[in-house]
């Protein structure tokens, strides 16, 4: 899920360019210990909370992935992986704002050199070794990991789309037609288009039918 929430976000907008590393301070150790609360739990209220702040300042909602580890049973922290940036000049600013929402401690950003590698670096920084198998993560009550809904997998069904000429038929195999080691066209209109299909961008909120609509306006061309 990770890799290819990656893959998606990569595909359809910038990649996962920050890496957010939250960690806790001693009192919020012994809470999380104590049970008054859970890694996961503290993710979501802190993620609400900073894709509010973005509707109030017409952003869009952040894309992320995070992973939580305890190395040692004695180190708990989350590493998260999201395609926002603020501006230089508003850094230091939106830095201690992430901070205070998150509360229990610092938050380290990071820009990443490779975006497009979003998934390895998440991976590398939880200890993730080859077939799945987890190396000194230590324990972790409840998730251990999230993705946006934006960018988890959904499920798939084949629909009827009413394409007696096969113009659809044409236009989708003329459009996922791309050019050797080309992984993306952007097809406008919130779609793009990969050796494998037709796909819409985060956010898009296109239906099937749309995106049939779209296929048999374009066929024509």
């Amino acid at each position: 899920m990770l890799q290819d929430g990656c893959y998606k976000a990569s595909a359809t907008g910038h990649g996962f360019r920050v890496m957010w590393t939250f960690t806790l301070d001693t009192e919020s150790r012994v809470a999380l210990l104590a049970g008054k609360f859970s890694l996961g739990s503290e993710m979501r209220r802190t993620l609400s909370v900073l894709n509010m702040w973005n509707a109030r300042h017409g952003k869009s909602p952040v894309l992320y992935e995070w992973v939580a580890e305890n190395p040692d049973e004695s180190n708990p922290q989350v590493h998260l992986l999201t395609d926002y940036v603020s501006r230089h000049r508003e850094f230091a600013e939106y830095a201690a704002y992430v901070e205070s929402v998150w509360g229990h401690g610092y938050v380290h950003q990071e820009r990443l050199r490779n975006p497009k590698a979003g998934a390895a670096y998440l991976l590398k920084a939880v200890g993730y070794v080859t077939k799945g198998v987890q190396s000194g993560q230590g324990s972790i009550v409840g998730n251990r990991y999230g993705v946006s809904a934006a960018l988890r997998a959904i499920q798939c069904e084949p629909v009827e789309v009413g394409d007696e000429q096969g113009i659809t038929v044409k236009a989708l195999r003329r459009a996922t037609n791309l050019p050797e080691g080309e992984m993306y066209r952007d097809l406008g209109r919130g779609l793009f288009a990969t050796p494998y299909g037709i796909g819409t961008k985060p956010w898009s909120r296109l239906t099937v039918n749309d995106v049939a609509d779209f296929l048999e306006e374009w066929g024509r061309w």
